[in-house]
């Protein structure tokens, strides 16, 4: 039989749990004792709200132009940010060519679900490139990508 689970909260004072649906405006505040959890204790919760709250990433093509395919990720029907794509040198490799987010967005989730989406909106191509700058190779470190030259990083379909 499949595990139905709610979600739960965790105190960490008294080790009083609740389900995320009855936590009401004060998620984090024990109902039991009235610790508020610290951020670390919602850091640990964090993935169990997010697949809670069923948050959706969807991509929609705004613009294609002979060079660049511009896409609109919309995170929770809100326009989070835009994704830019262009042919690459290899055969079935697409090249990330810019990345624009609203400063208020969780960008490392959002665009993790993103480049998942992209997968399934371009189903020939198996791999993603990125020139990063430097100081952003670890942020696309976090989504998988790993280095193949001195100026690239790559993530492969299936990762």
């Amino acid at each position: 039989m499949k595990d139905t689970k709610e979600p739960k909260v965790n105190c960490a004072n008294c080790e009083w749990s609740w389900e995320v649906k009855d936590g009401g405006d004060d998620l984090f505040t024990c109902h039991e004792c009235g610790h508020v959890n610290s951020p670390k204790n919602i850091t640990e919760n964090k993935n169990i709200i997010k697949r809670f709250l069923r948050e959706e990433i969807n991509l929609q093509i705004t613009d294609e132009s002979p060079d660049t395919i511009s896409i609109l990720v919309e995170y929770n029907d809100r326009n989070a940010g835009i994704i830019m794509i262009a042919e690459a040198n290899a055969d079935n490799t697409l090249e990330i060519v810019g990345v624009k987010f609203k400063k208020d967005y969780e960008t490392v989730f959002i665009l993790n679900e993103a480049v998942k989406s992209l997968w399934g909106m371009f189903k020939e191509t198996n791999d993603l490139i990125v020139a990063p700058k430097p100081e952003g190779i670890s942020f696309w470190n976090k989504l998988g990508f790993n280095r193949i030259s001195p100026e690239y990083l790559i993530l492969s379909r299936g990762h």
